[in-house]
C-alpha cells in the first residue's frame, strides 16, 4: 500500500464516506485494487491477504469515481495579521495502472495522484500608496510518489520478507500566478507567469521566484516478516528538502516596480518595501501549507509503504 492519507483519523473516515453517499458514482475495483497476475489465478489459489484501511479505501474510491476534486476555501479569520488568504487545492487522477492495493512480484508498484494548491494572500499596509492591497500569489505542485516491489525473500517453510523502492514526490512551489484552467489541466506541465502584485493606475510591482525541492531518486526499503503480520507502515524520505518550503523561495525571490505601461523602473522604496511584506507574508502562509498537507495526510517528501502479506508461490503484495 503507498498510502497519501491518514488511516488512523475516524473523523475524517466519516466526513468523507457522508460526502460520498449520494455521489451515485460507479467505481470499478480494478480502479482501487490491481490484482496483477493474481487476478487470473484459480479460485482457491494461495494468495497474498488484504488489508487496507477504511479511510484508505474510501479516499483512493473518491479520487477513482473522478468527481469534483477542486476545493476552495477563504481562510482570512484564520490569519488576522494578513488582510486576506484564499486556498484552491486540485487532486488529479491518480495513474489508470494505479490503485489503493497491487499484488504482484518484481516491478509491481503503484502511484499516489498528483496534487497542486493555490496561495494567496493580501497585504495591507500604511506605507502602501493609496491603502492598496499587496497580493503574494503562491502555487504548490507535488508530483506522484511512487513504490515498486525490489525483491521478495523467501526461506524454505518459513516467514517471507520483502523490499520496496519508493521515490517521494518532488515538490515544486512559485511565486507565481496561475489561470483556473491551467490549475485544474493535468494533462500538461504547467508554468505560472509572474505575479501581479501591485496593480495600480501609476505603479505596477511583479514577481517571480521558484524553488524545487527533493530528489528523484528511490530508496530501498526493507520489510522483516515480523513487520509484515504486524502490517508496519514505514516512511520513505526524500533528500533535499528544506525545513520551510516557502523560505526557500526567498533565494531566488525578484520583483520590480515599474510605471504602470511605460516599462520605467520606479525609483523609491516600493520594491524593498514589497520584499519586506513578501517575506513576513511566506512565514505566515508556511503554517498555513503545513496544516493544509497535514489535513491530506501528506508530508513533503515523504511516502508511507506498507506490505500487507507475502506468499512465496505467488505474488507480493504492496500497499
Amino acid at each position: 500500500t503507498l498510502s497519501g492519507a491518514s488511516d488512523t483519523d475516524p473523523a475524517a473516515a466519516h466526513v468523507l464516506a457522508a460526502d460520498l453517499a449520494g455521489a451515485q458514482r460507479m467505481v470499478r475495483l480494478r480502479q482501487v485494487l490491481d490484482l496483477g497476475d493474481a487476478g487470473r489465478a484459480p479460485l482457491g489459489s494461495d494468495l497474498p491477504s488484504l488489508h487496507p484501511s477504511l479511510l484508505s479505501t474510501l479516499t483512493a474510491s473518491a479520487l477513482a469515481a473522478g468527481g469534483a476534486r477542486q476545493v476552495s476555501v477563504d481562510l482570512d479569520a484564520a490569519l488576522p495579521s494578513l488582510a486576506g488568504v484564499s486556498l484552491d487545492l486540485s487532486i488529479g487522477e491518480p495513474s489508470r495502472q494505479s490503485g489503493l492495493v497491487a499484488i504482484g512480484g518484481r516491478g509491481a508498484g503503484l502511484k499516489t495522484a498528483q496534487t497542486r494548491l493555490r496561495l494567496t494572500a493580501s497585504i495591507a499596509d500604511g506605507a502602501l500608496p493609496d491603502g492598496a492591497l499587496l497580493r503574494v500569489p503562491l502555487y504548490l505542485e507535488l508530483a506522484s510518489a511512487e513504490a515498486r516491489v525490489a525483491r521478495v525473500s523467501c526461506s524454505l517453510g518459513g516467514p517471507a520478507g520483502a523490499a520496496l523502492d519508493v521515490a517521494p514526490g518532488i515538490a515544486a512551489v512559485w511565486i507565481g500566478d496561475i489561470s483556473d484552467t491551467a490549475f485544474t489541466d493535468f494533462s500538461n506541465e504547467q508554468m505560472p507567469t509572474d505575479a501581479v502584485m501591485l496593480d495600480l493606475p501609476l505603479i505596477a510591482v511583479t514577481a517571480r521566484a521558484e524553488a524545487r525541492l527533493g530528489s528523484p531518486d528511490a530508496s530501498r526499503i526493507a520489510f522483516t516478516p515480523q513487520e509484515i503480520a504486524a502490517r508496519s507502515t514505514k516512511t520513505a524520505q526524500s533528500r533535499g528538502y528544506a525545513s520551510s518550503l516557502t523560505a526557500s523561495l526567498l533565494n531566488t525571490l525578484s520583483i520590480d516596480a515599474e510605471v504602470a505601461g511605460l516599462g520605467l523602473s520606479l525609483p523609491g522604496g516600493i520594491a524593498p518595501l514589497a520584499e519586506t511584506l513578501t517575506g513576513d507574508a511566506l512565514a505566515e502562509l508556511d503554517s498555513v501549507l503545513e496544516t493544509t498537507l497535514s489535513i491530506l495526510g501528506i508530508g513533503l517528501g515523504e511516502a508511507d509503504v506498507t506490505v500487507h502479506d507475502v506468499a512465496c508461490r505467488g505474488a507480493a503484495l504492496v500497499h
